[in-house]
C-alpha cells in the first residue's frame, strides 16, 4: 500500500504470511526408517518512506520486521539509503540494510532452535 502526502513526501507499507509443513521420511532397504520434519508460521511487514528534499537529494527510510513462530525469534532491520544526483544521468547514493532468514531446511528439520541468519549490506555506488 502506498500513500503520497505531497510530492515531497509518500509512505509504503506491506506484509506478507508464510505457513510452511515440511516433512521427510527416510527408509532404507534393511528397514531403518527415519522421519522428520516441522511447521513453521513466518510473518514479516514493512513500512518506507521517500523524501524528497530536491530533485537531487532523495532519502529513503525504512524498517522491516519479521517474526518466526518456529524458532520464535523477532527482527527489526533499518534500510536507510540517501541518493545525489550529481547531473543529468549521473548518480551518488549511499544504502545500509540487515536482512534476516531462516536456516535452511535441511538444517531446520534436525534443529529449530537456531536463531535468524544476518547479512549487513553497506553499499556506496555511482550510477551513470
Amino acid at each position: 500500500m502506498k500513500k503520497n502526502f505531497s510530492s515531497r513526501f509518500n509512505l509504503s507499507l506491506g506484509s506478507e504470511y508464510f505457513i510452511t509443513d515440511y516433512e521427510e521420511r527416510f527408509k532404507s532397504s534393511d528397514d531403518f526408517a527415519r522421519n522428520s520434519g516441522y511447521g513453521d508460521q513466518l510473518w514479516a511487514g514493512f513500512v518506507e518512506s521517500d523524501i524528497f528534499f530536491s530533485n537531487r537529494l532523495p532519502l529513503k527510510l525504512g524498517v522491516r520486521g519479521k517474526f518466526s513462530g518456529l524458532i520464535e525469534d523477532f527482527t527489526l532491520s533499518p534500510r536507510p539509503s540517501l541518493a545525489y544526483k550529481s547531473s543529468e544521468k549521473g548518480q551518488f547514493s549511499l544504502a545500509y540494510g540487515d536482512f534476516y532468514q531462516t536456516p535452511t531446511k535441511e538444517t531446520l528439520r534436525y534443529d529449530s532452535s537456531l536463531n535468524f541468519e544476518k547479512a549487513s549490506h553497506y553499499i556506496l555506488n555511482y550510477q551513470f
